[in-house]
């Protein structure tokens, strides 16, 4: 039936990717960049690779994007520290990802995944020859399986997660995906309710082992570092800090008149406001709500050039500040729940704050785990935001209560990155084993 389920999926579907690709290309600009990106990379690799003692343990990691390389990077030092000589390769498939990594101490070759055709990915494997090949989360393309196996390249998925909704194991799909998901020796679930699920498309409960998820070992060390760094210097005076992260204009709607309101409440109170996505049509829009309802408001840029600001609304229009803002914020507004899901709730509750989120919430995990140990907070709309904001500005001792629960739901999960590499030690001759006396 693999047989098959192989020549189907390179016969019909493989076609269908080159062509979606090749005609998106003149309309979409990432996947124009990511085709430009794997031009010339077959050389590319050959000449990293020139140098590298045959010796050398190889490791390759495959991440779709940003958000997988986030949970691959515990893993990833820790091999490091482990066995400092492995040769760590990282490829991905998107350029969000590709990009934005770029380089990393931890890791010695950045590529792209080639598109999933079967001798492509041959061609690949036999070119970087890992001694392990690791799948993030479950980015699955089943060529590079195939030609895995029969390159005789063990291969493993970490951070496995399966949705009761997925349709990977809708009655067809599943079928399919069993043949592929045999490929892999070993599959690490997040949770035990994942690994049931995954029994439905990988028949060997032998060869499932729960690790947890690496997420939160990744948002544990990130916070971390926010808390040592140097403070950022945005408001001339003190008050408690409000904080609405990564929100897209859908949270708008409601934060803006939630942010009015509190304002007029609570004069005193700071508030942070971070889109999602910077560009200046949306900014201006933002600082035109403020003006309107004649409350003073800065761009992060602009208080940058002199340190701080007496205006009470900063509005950040600059990447990669969200953690060290979130950190020294006392509440917490994640966006995203009003559209498609909402963005990580786990950077500021392993800070010790309360974290407030809209609706839609069922992407996250996590998102209920926080409702559940009451560190976590849904609203509906503006009103149910400065419902909850207000408690907490008004009750310093029930907001230290919600952010304790919020960091100890994180921390007792850490962990996965060593399970995992714990599982890799004792299956693969990759490690050394450190024998005690």
């Amino acid at each position: 039936m693999e047989k098959i389920w192989f020549l189907l999926y390179n016969v019909i579907l493989v076609p269908l990717q080159y062509i979606f690709f090749q005609t998106a290309r003149h309309f979409n600009k990432k996947i124009s960049d990511g085709i430009r990106g794997r031009k010339g990379q077959t050389e590319r690799i050959r000449q990293a690779l020139a140098s590298v003692a045959p010796i050398r343990k190889r490791i390759l990691f495959h991440c779709v994007s940003v958000g997988e390389w986030e949970q691959a990077l515990p893993v990833i030092s820790r091999l490091k520290r482990e066995m400092p000589t492995v040769f760590i390769i990282v490829d991905f498939f998107s350029p969000s990802g590709y990009l934005y990594v770029k380089e990393h101490p931890d890791v010695d070759l950045i590529v792209y995944l080639p598109f999933d055709s079967y001798f492509r990915a041959r061609s690949f494997l036999r070119l970087i020859k890992p001694d392990l090949f690791i799948v993030v989360k479950h980015d699955i393309w089943p060529n590079h399986l195939y030609a895995a196996k029969h390159l005789r390249i063990p291969a493993i998925l970490i951070d496995a997660n399966l949705p009761a909704s997925s349709r990977r194991i809708a009655p067809l799909v599943a079928q399919f995906n069993r043949s592929v998901y045999d490929e892999f020796q070993y599959i690490f679930p997040v949770s035990e309710q994942d690994k049931e699920r995954f029994l439905k498309i990988f028949l060997y409960p032998d060869r499932l082992f729960v690790t947890g998820d690496t997420r939160y070992d990744q948002v544990f060390n990130r916070g971390q570092k926010a808390l040592i760094s140097p403070p950022l210097m945005i408001f001339s005076h003190t008050g408690i800090v409000f904080i609405a992260g990564s929100i897209w204009p859908a949270d708008e709607k409601h934060i803006i008149p939630a942010v009015i309101e509190l304002h007029k409440k609570y004069p005193d109170v700071n508030i942070i406001l971070v889109p999602h996505e910077i560009n200046e049509g949306h900014l201006s829009t933002i600082e035109s709500e403020m003006q309107l309802a004649s409350i003073g408001s800065k761009r992060w840029s602009e208080i940058s050039k002199t340190g701080s600001t007496p205006e009470c609304v900063v509005i950040i229009d600059a990447v990669g500040l969200l953690v060290k803002l979130y950190s020294q914020s006392d509440i917490v507004y994640v966006g995203g729940s009003f559209s498609s899901g909402v963005h990580n709730v786990m950077e500021p509750g392993i800070l010790g704050k309360p974290v407030i989120f809209g609706p839609r919430y069922t992407n996250s995990f996590e998102a209920g785990e926080l409702i559940k140990c009451g560190g976590g907070f849904s609203v509906t709309d503006a009103q149910d935001i400065v419902t909850i904001v207000s408690q907490f500005i008004e009750n310093p001792g029930e907001r230290a209560k919600a952010g304790s629960r919020a960091r100890q739901l994180i921390r007792q999960n850490l962990g996965a990155a060593d399970k995992i590499i714990q599982y890799i030690k004792e299956f693969y001759d990759i490690i050394p084993k450190i024998h005690s006396n």
